[in-house]
């Protein structure tokens, strides 16, 4: 058989399939493993969806339409998920969509802007310990310096103790103090630690 320029144009589009969207868009964090559905085209009995390259279970609708099952390990943590589709030939999608994965609004930690004890250090103080008073904390979150862990105890989901460090106490300075729970969610509100 003979092929012109724009069959084998014709031939390749025709074997990657192409990802458009997905539904739901989103799902919250720690959701129970669900199937979302994946629209397109050029899908092939036997296809996988993919998500962030890993095979998962799939259920061919449609040449335009699979259902793709998502772990609980998909679902573990605040992120984006890259969906694609491979074909059972070994044709990837060049397109993928994505999934979000939200924080459940209650995960988000707040941090009681006069909730620290002591409410100031002094400079070069050892390596103090503060305790940090909120709401929403969960065992396992992090306390946060300008943005870097620190060593954290959980004590209730209203109160964490943290260590600062030697670098932190080394000059006077106004640190800014959040939390981040263990989901990825951290604080919007904050508190600030002089260092005098």
């Amino acid at each position: 058989m003979h092929y012109t320029k724009s069959d084998y144009g014709r031939l390749a589009c025709d074997t990657f399939p192409e990802v458009y969207g997905i539904r739901p868009a989103s799902l919250l964090v720690r959701s129970r493993p669900i199937r979302v559905t994946v629209s397109g085209a050029n899908f092939k009995k036997g296809c996988k969806g993919l998500v962030d390259g890993q095979p998962r279970e799939t259920v061919f609708g449609s040449p335009k339409t699979i259902r793709v099952e998502l772990k609980k390990k998909d679902l573990a943590e605040v992120r984006t998920l890259k969906i694609r589709v491979i074909n059972p030939d070994g044709a990837v999608s060049r397109s993928s969509v994505a999934l979000q994965v939200s924080p459940d609004v209650e995960t988000f930690p707040e941090v009681d802007p006069h909730g620290l004890v002591p409410a100031s250090v002094p400079v070069g103080l050892g390596a103090p310990i503060i305790k940090v008073s909120g709401a929403n904390f969960q065992d396992g979150c992090k306390g946060l310096v300008n943005d870097g862990d620190r060593r954290t105890e959980f004590l209730s989901a209203n109160s964490i103790n943290f260590w600062l460090t030697g670098v932190d106490v080394a000059a006077p300075a106004n640190l800014e103090i959040r939390v981040r729970n263990p989901d990825g969610a951290v604080s919007a509100s904050s508190a600030i630690l002089p260092v005098i």
